[in-house]
């Protein structure tokens, strides 16, 4: 099962499917960050640290 985090990327990565190179290197440098900001919550590891690092990135299509 994806976590939080995982099923951000993968949309991401579908709303830039038109450019898959930029889909790749955005989605990757996303990852990195929210993962650092999920491990940073004091509630780590947990579901809600993830989901924490998530909402306070945005939303996958505003960045896309």
């Amino acid at each position: 099962m994806a976590g939080v985090i995982d099923e951000y990327v993968a949309t991401l990565r579908r709303d830039l499917d038109f450019d898959p190179t930029l889909a790749r290197r955005l989605a990757d440098e996303a990852e990195a960050h929210l993962w650092e900001a999920a491990e940073a919550d004091p509630a780590w590891p947990s579901a809600a640290a993830e989901q924490r690092a998530v909402a306070r990135f945005g939303l996958a299509r505003e960045i896309a």
